[in-house]
């Protein structure tokens, strides 16, 4: 865990190098602390990261993601290495200045401290969750002595920005997907069912989904699709003169583009460069009639 710290920190550190003399050194504390016309002060920029530490911390608002994560801990940063100067060189700037700073710099990293343990929120935040909304989820289930195990509710309220399950045959997931979509509708008034996209691989996995969504808990209106239909409907969205060929007449289309290309002279010496190729690396010359396979015995 402190290497994957150090690492953020390095990454998102504004601190450089540099050589300087005191001549070149001309920092206005005051300024610092409490900004400018057209730059805000380091006391205001804490006061809000506070704020936001506390709305966390104390309310447990909403699971703490990378993204705000790091977004946050990029901000803290950048306010500690402007009050560098002035707690690097106290005694040219006045106590005031050089109090504040202090107390500022606390603060700033009690917010960096908070970040760093954002595991041990989060964790917190999936208890509250389960509190709240395990039992009414349990209650789905057709036997009373059913119930979600841990790995099904952190699938269900883990919120991060990219949340990957893996899951075996059999082991729940169209019924965790369907628990999941009634979590984020009921606990964020800001989502609709509209606002929703599931894709899967198979007709079937959409008819399983689109049930347990409508069954269970009355969802309708989530778009539920296969990755094939919602790609078609993206390209058929961008590009309104496309045409699709299904079926047989896809087979036919392919081979009559192929003979075009073979008998274009444009292309006619490329393709037979490429099917050259194809074939010194695909087929074994003692048996030129069976294709190699890239499997490797170690």
């Amino acid at each position: 865990m402190s290497g994957i710290l150090n690492f953020i920190k390095g990454l998102f550190s504004t601190e450089s190098v540099s050589e300087t003399t005191d001549d070149e050194i001309s920092v206005d504390g005051e300024a610092v602390i409490r900004g400018t016309g057209s730059t805000q002060g380091v006391a205001t920029t804490c006061d809000e990261l506070t704020s936001w530490q506390t709305k966390y911390a104390d309310d447990h608002q909403d699971f703490l993601t990378v993204k705000e994560a790091l977004k946050t801990y990029q901000r803290a940063q950048g306010a500690i290495h402007q009050l560098t100067p002035l707690l690097e060189e106290p005694d040219q700037f006045d106590p005031e200045v050089t109090d504040a700073a202090e107390t500022l710099l606390s603060d700033l990293q009690g917010v960096c401290e908070f970040i760093e343990a954002r595991d041990s929120y989060n964790e917190e935040w999936i208890e509250i969750m389960k509190a709240s909304h395990g039992d009414e989820l349990n209650s789905y289930f057709e036997a009373d002595t059913l119930t979600h195990t841990d790995q099904q509710f952190r699938a269900i309220f883990a919120n991060d920005n990219f949340n990957r399950v893996n899951a075996a045959a059999g082991t729940g997931k169209t019924t965790t997907f369907g628990r999941r979509v009634n979590f984020i509708l009921s606990e964020y008034d800001d989502v609709a069912a509209s606002d929703l996209l599931a894709i899967t691989f198979t007709r079937n996995g959409v008819s399983e989904m689109e049930t347990e969504l409508r069954e269970t808990f009355d969802i309708t209106g989530a778009e539920v699709s296969t990755i094939n239909s919602y790609s078609k409907s993206v390209a058929e969205d961008q590009y309104s003169d496309l045409e699709f060929i299904v079926g047989e007449a896809k087979t036919t289309e392919i081979a009559a583009i192929w003979r075009a290309i073979k008998a274009d002279d444009e292309y006619a010496d490329t393709y037979e460069k490429f099917i050259e190729a194809w074939k010194k690396s695909k087929y074994d010359p003692n048996h030129p009639s069976l294709v190699k396979t890239h499997t490797s015995v170690a």
